[in-house]
């Protein structure tokens, strides 16, 4: 027996660095990109992450060049914005095509 699947409308590409902690200033970058549909929340990735405990964090990082990068949003896993859609914090499908991708480190606090 098969399953039939409706995919979600709006799927953004995020790339999650797969060590904990900001990315290595000039070192290799080890990461996995992702389709998450765009209606999930901060709690639901740390949790399929396995780190849906109120001492984790989403970190977004800019990419500067040159092996440096900037951090931006900071949401933890306990925060009440961690509730809300991660388009929300700009996570959109036009990042990575239109706009710059997105790309998160999980960090303890």
């Amino acid at each position: 027996m098969s399953v039939n699947v409706i995919p979600p409308k709006n799927v953004s590409t995020l790339f999650i660095f797969t060590e904990a902690g900001p990315p290595k200033q000039n070192g290799s970058l080890k990461f996995q990109p992702w389709q998450i549909d765009s209606t999930k929340t901060v709690q639901d990735i740390l949790e399929h992450l396995g780190k849906g405990d109120d001492s984790w964090s989403l970190v977004e990082y800019h990419e500067l060049g040159d092996g440096n990068w900037d951090q931006g949003t900071t949401v933890g896993y306990k925060d009440e914005r961690a509730k809300k859609s991660i388009s929300t914090f700009g996570w959109t499908p036009k990042r990575g095509g239109l706009l710059p991708p997105v790309w998160l480190a999980t960090e303890k606090e």
